[in-house]
Protein backbone atom coordinates (compact mmCIF):
# COMPACT_ATOMS: atom_id res chain seq x y z
CA UNK A 1 0.00 0.00 0.00
CA UNK A 2 1.22 3.52 -1.02
CA UNK A 3 -0.83 5.49 0.08
CA UNK A 4 1.29 9.17 0.61
CA UNK A 5 3.87 10.63 -1.24
CA UNK A 6 7.32 9.17 -0.18
CA UNK A 7 10.65 9.76 -1.39
CA UNK A 8 12.27 6.58 -3.00
CA UNK A 9 15.57 6.99 -5.09
CA UNK A 10 17.43 4.13 -6.14
CA UNK A 11 15.80 1.73 -4.05
CA UNK A 12 14.53 -1.80 -4.30
CA UNK A 13 10.95 -3.05 -2.54
CA UNK A 14 10.75 -6.64 -3.48
CA UNK A 15 7.72 -8.62 -4.26
CA UNK A 16 5.36 -9.06 -1.73
CA UNK A 17 7.12 -6.20 0.78
CA UNK A 18 4.95 -3.69 2.50
CA UNK A 19 6.01 -0.72 3.14
CA UNK A 20 2.79 1.16 5.38
CA UNK A 21 2.30 5.37 5.53
CA UNK A 22 4.85 7.51 6.16
CA UNK A 23 8.23 5.65 5.52
CA UNK A 24 11.20 6.67 3.70
CA UNK A 25 13.88 4.14 2.10
CA UNK A 26 17.38 4.94 1.91
CA UNK A 27 19.25 5.53 -1.53
CA UNK A 28 20.76 2.08 -2.42
CA UNK A 29 18.51 -0.20 0.34
CA UNK A 30 16.92 -3.42 -0.94
CA UNK A 31 13.60 -4.15 1.35
CA UNK A 32 13.34 -8.01 1.08
CA UNK A 33 10.56 -10.14 0.16
CA UNK A 34 7.99 -10.28 2.33
CA UNK A 35 9.11 -7.59 4.85
CA UNK A 36 6.37 -5.38 6.45
CA UNK A 37 7.44 -1.40 7.30
CA UNK A 38 5.13 -0.25 9.54
CA UNK A 39 4.16 3.23 9.64
CA UNK A 40 6.82 6.41 9.87
CA UNK A 41 9.77 3.70 9.63
CA UNK A 42 13.41 4.76 8.11
CA UNK A 43 15.17 1.96 6.02
CA UNK A 44 18.40 2.15 5.60
CA UNK A 45 21.26 -1.07 3.79
CA UNK A 46 21.20 -3.92 1.86
CA UNK A 47 19.33 -5.76 3.44
CA UNK A 48 16.67 -3.26 4.51
CA UNK A 49 17.04 -2.42 8.17
CA UNK A 50 14.79 0.25 10.41
CA UNK A 51 16.88 2.74 11.60
CA UNK A 52 15.18 5.01 13.39
CA UNK A 53 11.27 6.55 13.27
CA UNK A 54 10.26 9.41 10.93
CA UNK A 55 10.17 12.75 12.69
CA UNK A 56 7.89 15.70 12.28
CA UNK A 57 10.41 17.67 10.58
CA UNK A 58 11.26 14.56 8.18
CA UNK A 59 6.87 14.97 7.21
CA UNK A 60 7.02 18.66 6.92
CA UNK A 61 9.97 18.02 4.26
CA UNK A 62 8.30 14.99 2.52
CA UNK A 63 5.11 16.83 2.29
CA UNK A 64 6.34 19.96 1.36
CA UNK A 65 8.54 18.32 -1.43
CA UNK A 66 5.32 16.77 -2.76
CA UNK A 67 3.70 19.90 -3.14
CA UNK A 68 6.26 21.92 -4.81
CA UNK A 69 6.09 18.58 -7.69
CA UNK A 70 2.28 18.67 -7.47
CA UNK A 71 2.46 22.60 -8.49
CA UNK A 72 5.42 21.79 -11.04
CA UNK A 73 2.83 19.51 -12.96
CA UNK A 74 -0.04 21.77 -12.82
CA UNK A 75 2.58 24.55 -14.16
CA UNK A 76 3.57 21.91 -16.86
CA UNK A 77 -0.18 21.27 -18.01
CA UNK A 78 -1.07 24.87 -17.73
CA UNK A 79 1.86 25.77 -20.40
CA UNK A 80 1.06 26.09 -23.85
CA UNK A 81 2.33 23.74 -26.01
CA UNK A 82 3.88 24.64 -29.91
Amino acid sequence: MFPAPSPVSDAIALDGAVLEEEWLVAAGAVVSPGTLVPKGGVLMGAPARAKRSVTDKDLHLFHGSAMGYIALAADYRAAPRA
